[in-house]
């Protein structure tokens, strides 16, 4: 009986830690965005993505501090109409926002890229580990980027990607892995 017991407790366990992470980048979200809230994975297009590591939310050291940071697709509670005839569709306001942690933990600094996003969302983030990658150009084949941190990824469908590398100094540049 006792062995049920234990198992019961860490399953629960378990669900919690996955839940809480969640939760707890929602309330920084509700706070510097009123209004928006993370986009739930159901409302993703692309099945078994992980909050954490790919989907709507991702959890990363994306500056060359040792703190932790998140990104996530934000959406608006009021869903819009643009009607085009045949091309009419509904959408909702959005962001994608990457949040840079701070010594305490609490405190997070966030930046915004406003979005448009329809339902179910086709592209989603993921969590780029640091490496060595090819990124496409116009003016030259490939050009060899090393990183050495975390970097936000965007996939767009099946059919494009790209990620977002931060300098030291602060500015980013997109690499584009493939189109």
């Amino acid at each position: 009986m006792q062995s049920i017991w234990v198992i019961a407790f860490v399953a629960c366990a378990i669900t919690l830690s996955q839940e809480t992470p969640r939760s707890q980048y929602q309330r920084v979200i509700t706070l510097k965005y009123p209004g928006f809230r993370i986009l739930p994975q159901k409302d993703l297009e692309q099945p078994g993505l992980r909050d954490g590591t790919s989907g709507a939310l991702i959890v990363g050291t994306f500056n060359y501090d040792k703190y932790q940071d998140f990104a996530a697709i934000i959406i608006g509670a009021d869903r819009r109409r643009y009607e085009a005839g045949a091309n009419s569709y509904d959408y909702f306001d959005g962001k994608l926002v990457v949040c840079i942690g701070s010594p305490n933990g609490a405190a997070f600094r966030c930046e915004a890229e406003e979005q448009t996003l329809t339902l179910p969302h086709r592209n989603y983030l993921a969590r780029i580990s640091p490496g060595r990658y090819a990124c496409l150009t116009e003016t030259q084949r490939d050009k060899i980027v090393t990183t050495t941190i975390d970097s936000v990824g965007k996939v767009f469908g099946e059919v494009a990607s790209s990620f977002r590398v931060r300098n030291r100094d602060g500015s980013t540049f997109d690499c584009v892995t493939s189109d």
